[in-house]
């Protein structure tokens, strides 16, 4: 968990809590056809960062002694006066609570919501990450446009990209892209199938797309993408992929097992709200913890909390997923358009939804 390489968008409100000067901020979103021309470039409100910065500025607050990594857990339950874990050594343990935030894949969600399906929403992310040094000279362009706090996209036919800088830990940056690609559910184990030729569930790690895949995107983006974005994604050298899915849990809560993050409800990457989503779940979580009523009350509270979360969170979700089917899906000519049919595609789709970045919320701020 300490070493995870992807970059992460987050709300700004959310980064503050992580640091007043956490992230790199993204002002404007350069949408490019094929050619490289800019089409579209609205003003966006982001902060940007690698995972592991996040992962580390949360861990450097938990106090010493408090974690107990490399356990596995093979089960759980929960009545009204504990919750319990059973670890893969048959040991088992008991607590006041049992919060599940362990991701897509969730065991927690397993026994809360069993009939809980994630749903494939037919495209695959492919990853990459490259210095700022290794660059080259065709890719200088976009650098510029990064560096003048931009998020750099390409829209194609049933395929786009994204693009922004991140910035490590040790203050070094790089360039880090998504590229997102159709692939039809049947496709899917081809393309989740790791170097070793072992078919993974939801994704493959950094440096275990195969040979073929790597070279396959490379020759797709040299002949779809502005050479200056294909010089980027073929100079780098190691990549992962991610399957997309979507799906809420049917309850955040159950007697003393909760869910949060990822494990309540599979964020969609393209409104940058997962990892924001984690982090606002667990404060809000702790204030319903926290409160001067008796334990006596715990569940109820931890019920209130449930509904508030799913009814906050829900509808974020169903935009997530519908920008997303229509970028990938919609057969739209981008190439052809101009900013005022960018302009009213994005009114429709948005139409009177409140999301932090749109200009809406910019210009009421």
């Amino acid at each position: 968990m300490s070493d995870r390489g992807a970059g992460i968008a987050l709300d700004p409100r959310i980064a503050k809590w992580l640091g007043p000067d956490f992230g790199l901020p993204i002002i404007h979103r350069s949408v490019l056809d094929r050619t490289g021309r800019i089409c579209w470039e609205p003003a966006l409100d982001k902060k940007v960062a690698s995972w592991n910065s996040v992962y580390q500025e949360l861990l450097s607050r938990v106090p010493d002694g408090l974690l107990e990594t490399g356990t596995e857990v093979f089960s759980a339950g929960s009545d009204t006066d504990h919750a319990w874990l059973e670890t893969k050594t048959g040991e088992r343990l008991e607590f006041d609570l049992v919060i599940g935030a362990d991701g897509i894949g969730s065991d927690i969600r397993k026994v809360i919501d069993h009939d809980f399906e994630a749903e494939y929403l037919g495209y695959v992310a492919y990853r990459g990450m490259l210095d700022i040094e290794k660059i080259p000279q065709e890719g200088q362009s976009i650098l510029q446009e990064l560096n003048r706090k931009k998020m750099v996209n390409v829209y194609l036919s049933g395929s786009h990209l994204v693009a922004y800088l991140i910035e490590r830990r040790d203050g070094s940056r790089c360039i880090n892209w998504m590229w997102y690609r159709n692939i039809p559910e049947d496709e899917l184990d081809q393309a989740l199938t790791d170097r070793s030729g072992r078919i993974r569930k939801w994704s493959l790690p950094e440096g275990e797309v195969a040979a073929q895949t790597r070279a396959q995107l490379g020759l797709e983006a040299r002949n779809q993408m502005p050479e200056s974005v294909s010089s980027i994604i073929t100079a780098t050298t190691l990549c992962s992929a991610q399957a997309i899915y979507a799906g809420n849990a049917s309850t955040f809560h159950s007697t003393r097992l909760i869910l949060i993050g990822d494990a309540a409800r599979i964020g969609i990457p393209h409104i940058g709200a997962g990892t924001s989503m984690a982090i606002e779940d667990a404060r809000t979580l702790t204030d319903a913890i926290d409160s001067e009523d008796s334990t006596a009350h715990l569940i109820a509270r931890l019920a209130e909390w449930n509904e508030a979360r799913r009814a906050q969170t829900i509808d974020t979700m169903l935009f997530g997923r519908e920008l997303g089917q229509a970028i990938q899906f919609s057969g739209n000519e981008w190439h052809t358009w101009e900013p005022k049919d960018f302009d009213r595609w994005w009114d429709k789709l948005i139409g009177t939804r409140s999301v932090y970045f749109d200009k809406k919320n910019l210009d009421s701020k």
